[in-house]
């Protein structure tokens, strides 16, 4: 599920920053499509299972939150204490609950705490959608383990 994800998404961008249309719409409801399966078949295993950790499934437990951050508000709320917990476990990364924390408070038209949102102005840089604390960023950022938010900025820009 996760490589049938990430192919997707990967097609998807390099057709758009070509300018091939015609492909990036076509991607775009297969994007959708898959999407839509990924988040049934994970929702069924996560609600009948709960958290599936390492020890069962080993990294293959990631997918898990890559399907739901790409799914909707409404998914990603419900699962996000879950993600919570596997990362107190250890069996998720922080910066990926810190990812899906900031898409859910930028959603919901909320400032966001890490600076993960971000969108592509017209001279193709990026720069965050609005932070609940620009001073304190970098330093919650380093707690769960993401780089400064300028090194992210000017990578997301280069690509």
């Amino acid at each position: 599920m996760a490589r049938e994800d990430q192919a997707v998404r990967y097609e998807y961008i390099m057709a758009w920053q070509t300018g091939n249309s015609s492909a990036a719409d076509s991607l775009l409801k297969r994007m959708q499509y898959i999407d839509s399966v990924n988040l049934r078949q994970v929702t069924d295993i996560l609600d009948t299972r709960g958290w599936v950790g390492r020890d069962v499934v080993g990294d293959a437990c990631e997918a898990f939150w890559l399907i739901i951050q790409h799914a909707g508000l409404e998914a990603q709320g419900k699962y996000l204490p879950l993600f919570r917990e596997a990362v107190a476990r250890g069996e998720l990364q922080a910066g990926a609950v810190a990812m899906m924390e900031d898409r859910v408070a930028v959603f919901e038209g909320r400032p966001q705490k890490y600076g993960s949102q971000v969108q592509r102005g017209e001279d193709g840089t990026y720069t965050p959608f609005e932070l609940l604390d620009a001073v304190k960023v970098d330093e919650w950022r380093a707690e769960v383990g993401m780089q400064p938010l300028a090194e992210y900025l000017k990578e997301m820009s280069s690509r």
